[in-house]
């Protein structure tokens, strides 16, 4: 299975590290793994190729049988490049989105920036929750069935 990962940067930030951790199961599992990101920030290293891209940059999306996004810049890029992507779409989320924005960056920021996430997150095929919590709140609050 060949499987694209996007990311925000390769940042040394909890995020990019269960990331990381995934793409090396993905590989030990026989997965062809290729990490893109957008941000100029290189602070790990991954055991498969990595391209640095910009939002609008295009890539072979054919090659992929997943496109796996983690973290808004990413899923963003999904819902904007969607009709051309006939890949399967997949986005892991870390936290509970309005919270954490709410936590890092205050409340407008939260207010305007949680309803522009849930809507990237709709035009995933499939959302993986790393908690039933961040499950259940995306299911009930957002409106998002395709929680796993």
């Amino acid at each position: 299975m060949n499987i694209a990962v996007l990311l925000p940067s390769l940042i040394n930030k909890a995020p990019i590290q269960v990331a990381k951790d995934i793409v090396d199961k993905l590989i030990l599992e026989g997965c062809k793994v290729e990490v893109f990101y957008f941000k100029d920030i290189v602070e790990l290293s991954f055991n498969c190729p990595t391209n640095k891209i910009s939002l609008l940059e295009k890539f072979d999306y054919e090659k992929y049988d997943v496109i796996h996004s983690h973290m808004i810049k990413p899923d963003f890029y999904i819902w904007f490049h969607k009709k051309n992507i006939n890949s399967l779409c997949v986005s892991t989320l870390h936290n509970e989105i309005d919270k954490v924005l709410n936590d890092y960056y205050g409340v407008l920021i939260s207010k305007i920036f949680t309803p522009l996430w849930v809507m990237f997150l709709k035009a995933q095929d499939q959302v993986v929750c790393l908690s039933k919590f961040a499950k259940n709140h995306l299911q009930k609050k957002h409106n998002i069935n395709n929680v796993t």
